[in-house]
């Protein structure tokens, strides 16, 4: 066994009182800590290699022949994948499959036979150190355009308040006001079943950060957010539709994000899901992709599930790219298409 393997060590069904506050400080990430969903069931099992700025530690699960990274949404080297999968190929003689989901790797070097493909994406703001600056950033029209739909949702409500909640002062009523709102928006725009819900509920409990609208005391529009460090992930973006005419849903992204800047973040994670909105206050799209490693080309023949379950998802995932793509404005047949949209984002909801 090689110096680097021996160098790495697994606590099998438990996760070390040490490592949640590891995690955060490694990958600074939501979906890559212990606050995932998921990670705190007694068959997680941890992986630790290394020390330091250069440790790894890996959460997973092994199912039958199969073990699936919990840690997701980051980024991962291909040296730190490789030498994962090698380790547990070596002490896991049944294991044939390592699977991660939704990472951001590198080209892998062909130790093992890889299966790869798109599966998410990660919108991504880097947050300058000022408002000015961020203004500065997105553009005269933009930020115009944003100033004159406050003052004419101010104008015509004077009860119009925004405010960021965080630590002691997130109001569980105003949650689970914004989740209401985002169940009303309607099935296809996002709506989260009750289980995510559930985890939400949780995790802003330590790690939540809300950014509220109100008028005359209504909880309008609001985004629920987490915070790891100096990294914001908005988990839901919801507002009253009876307000379109202002954009309150654009509005509220944007007075969030500034109040991220005025606490010291330094990036604005708006996850995933396609959303012209996303780009116009700046962030970047970064893709991920579903990762499976074999340990043999056998190994593939002998895993036909695993196989034939990630071939699905990425052709699922084209099929709902193509929808996503036809149907913007500028296609004029994009009314044909829509309802296939909907329809499939119906019985993406039921299939979750």
């Amino acid at each position: 066994m090689s110096a680097a393997l021996c160098d790495a060590i697994v606590v099998e069904n438990a996760v070390p009182a040490f490592v949640p506050a590891e995690l955060e400080r490694l990958y600074r990430n939501t979906f890559a800590s212990c606050l995932a969903e998921h990670v705190q069931e007694a068959d997680t099992h941890t992986y630790i290699a290394g020390a330091g700025a250069s440790r790894t530690i890996l959460l997973f699960k092994m199912r039958g022949h199969k073990v699936s990274v919990l840690n997701s949404a980051i980024g991962l080297a291909p040296a730190v994948i490789q030498a994962f999968a090698a380790f547990i190929f070596a002490r896991y003689p049944s294991i044939r499959a390592v699977c991660f989901v939704s990472v951001a790797a590198g080209p892998l070097d062909g130790a093992h036979p890889v299966q790869r493909f798109r599966a998410s994406e990660d919108y991504v703001l880097r947050l300058p150190p000022t408002i000015d600056a961020y203004d500065s950033r997105l553009g005269k029209a933009t930020v115009s355009g944003l100033r004159t739909k406050a003052r004419r949702l101010a104008r015509d409500f004077p009860g119009f308040d925004f405010r960021i909640l965080e630590g002691a002062d997130v109001d569980s009523r105003a949650v689970e006001d914004i989740l209401k709102l985002k169940d009303e928006g309607g099935a296809g725009r996002g709506a989260l079943d009750a289980s995510q819900k559930d985890w939400l509920r949780q995790v802003v409990r330590s790690h939540g950060l809300l950014g509220v609208t109100r008028i005359d005391g209504r909880v309008c529009a609001g985004t629920i957010c987490t915070r790891i460090g100096n990294q914001l992930f908005m988990h839901v973006l919801s507002h009253d539709r009876a307000f379109d005419a202002y954009s309150l849903g654009m509005l509220n992204s944007y007075l969030t994000v500034c109040g991220g800047i005025e606490r010291g973040g330094e990036a604005f994670h708006f996850l995933w899901g396609h959303g012209v909105w996303k780009t116009r206050l700046k962030a970047c799209e970064q893709p991920l992709d579903n990762l499976v490693v074999y340990r043999s080309r056998t190994s593939c023949l002998l895993c036909a599930d695993v196989f034939a379950a990630a071939l699905a998802s990425k052709h699922w995932r084209r099929l709902k790219s193509g929808l996503l793509e036809a149907c913007v404005p500028e296609n004029r047949h994009a009314w044909l298409l829509r309802p296939c949209l909907d329809l499939w984002r119906r019985f993406a909801r039921d299939r979750a």
